[in-house]
This record gives C-alpha cells, sequence and structure tokens, in this order.
C-alpha cells in the first residue's frame, strides 16, 4: 500500500510557494490532520509519500513509487 502524508512546516514553511498574482489564502492544518489514521498503518511493506502541495505527484516520488508496483505485479 502506498500512503500519502501532507506535512506543511511550521507556520506552512515547507508548501510550495509558487510565483503568482494572487496570493493564496492563509490557512492551518488542523491538529493530528498530519498523521495517518492507525488503521491504515503503515505496515512495514508500506511505501509512505510525504507530499508539501495540494497534489501528491508535484516534488513526490509517487509516480515512481506506483509504476514500480505495477510492474513486480
Amino acid at each position: 500500500m502506498v500512503l500519502i502524508r501532507a506535512i506543511s512546516g511550521i507556520d506552512n514553511a515547507l508548501l510550495l510557494k509558487p510565483p503568482s498574482d494572487v496570493s493564496m489564502p492563509s490557512f492551518q492544518f488542523p491538529p493530528g490532520a498530519h498523521d495517518i489514521a492507525p488503521e491504515l498503518g503503515p505496515m512495514t511493506q508500506d511505501v509512505v509519500v510525504i507530499k508539501h502541495s495540494w497534489g501528491a505527484f508535484h516534488g513526490t516520488d509517487l509516480n515512481t513509487q506506483l509504476r514500480r508496483r505495477a510492474s513486480t505485479r
């Protein structure tokens, strides 16, 4: 299983800030939002991908992880 974990850092310091004419609204993740639910794992064989933006593919190795698993089936 591949699990996605969103982490923004202190004061959202790790979020990507693409150049834009309009700034993104400020927000804070609620407490526990970065945690993976215990019912999901992760188990020893699971992969955890950490993301810092809205999409799980941008700036992560999610595509590589999914392709690796597809080629082993």
